[in-house]
């Protein structure tokens, strides 16, 4: 009987990160979501990790580091090679599923728009991340009682993952009848360097869809955003957000300011606290609750902490283990049959 391998995982740590020392993550986590939460059997299911080296100088110098001793291939290189193992997938597994996982920022994007019309591929950091948090602000907007299309929204953190969820909410906005360009001027993105504005040096093109008009943005249209970081909360004042949204890393970036200026602009904001692990939250729960006097709808990624004054509840969990495992499902009728 041939076993015809479902899905195959290629993360790609960059700079200063650990590389292949953490190859054993893929194997542990998702391969066992995808049997546990869809079904989907083991025996169909194939860990592989593409070594391309580390920029880390400190694993390059550990006699134990498990990885190539090679700083990594400049891009054109190593999307050459990942050409060269894709293809080489299709021809031995042409019915599999390539679950690409946690690639970094510009390569996870990049990847997705390179293989997505010749292959099936799925990136549980970007689509899985946004088929979640979509499902979750449309159930948040039950609560608070508004439309999608009805919506502002600004996000802290402007990668791979922010960009991913704005571009779903563009397209559930365009079911709506919204059209694209219309759509993105609900979303604004909020990074390192500030509001991001057309014109900034250096802007990756992922974020060009999204970026704002200087003359759009009169609190920020005087700065220079390579070394000036505006305030969010001038940036909450300005567009007044009916949903708030963090993807940024940052632990604690949601401050006792941030979550009220939320409040000034809302009778119940919006407030996703995304990053994880728990210590990158950019708020917890029960703080976003005290600060804005309980009327908050919350979402966060990992926090079980229970909140409440009269009657204790426990925040909703964003989870993507409820829509990566089913990303891959569609194939297994096919690995049956072969």
């Amino acid at each position: 009987m041939t076993l015809w391998p479902l899905g195959l995982f290629g993360p790609h740590p960059r700079t200063g990160r650990p590389g292949c020392q953490r190859h054993g993550h893929p194997d542990r986590g998702k391969l066992q979501l995808y049997t546990a939460a869809a079904g989907v059997p083991p025996q169909g299911l194939l860990p592989m990790y593409l070594d391309a080296g580390t920029n880390n100088a400190t694993y390059l110098a550990d006699r134990l580091y498990v990885g190539l001793r090679q700083k990594r291939p400049p891009t054109d290189e190593l999307y050459a090679f990942v050409d060269e193992f894709v293809d080489a997938v299709q021809e031995v597994f042409p019915n599999c599923c390539l679950h690409f996982e946690d690639w970094t920022g510009v390569d996870a994007i990049a990847l997705l728009v390179r293989y997505r019309n010749k292959v099936s591929c799925y990136n549980d950091d970007i689509q899985g991340t946004a088929g979640v948090t979509l499902a979750g602000l449309i159930n948040a907007l039950k609560i608070t009682g508004g439309q999608l299309k009805g919506q502002r929204i600004l996000f802290l953190g402007a990668g791979s993952a922010a960009i991913g969820l704005a571009d779903l909410i563009v397209s559930a906005l365009g079911q709506q009848g919204v059209a694209p360009e219309v759509a993105r001027r609900q979303i604004r993105l909020f990074d390192t360097q500030g509001l991001v504005v057309a014109g900034r040096p250096n802007l990756p093109a992922h974020m060009l869809p999204y970026a704002l008009p200087l003359a759009a943005s009169k609190p920020f249209d005087h700065l220079d955003l390579a070394t000036e970081y505006p305030e969010i909360v001038a940036a909450i004042d300005d567009f007044k957000p009916t949903a708030l949204i963090g993807v940024s890393t940052v632990g604690k970036l949601f401050s006792k300011d941030v979550v009220q200026a939320m409040s000034r602009h809302n009778a119940r904001p919006i407030i996703f606290a995304l990053s994880n692990p728990t210590q990158k939250h950019e708020c917890l729960p029960e703080d976003a609750y005290v600060w804005s006097e309980r009327w908050f709808t919350p979402a966060v990624c990992n926090s079980r902490r229970c909140i409440g004054r009269d009657k204790p509840s426990f925040p909703p969990r964003r989870t993507t283990c409820i829509s990566s495992p089913r990303s891959g499902w569609p194939s297994t009728p096919r690995m049956r049959s072969a």
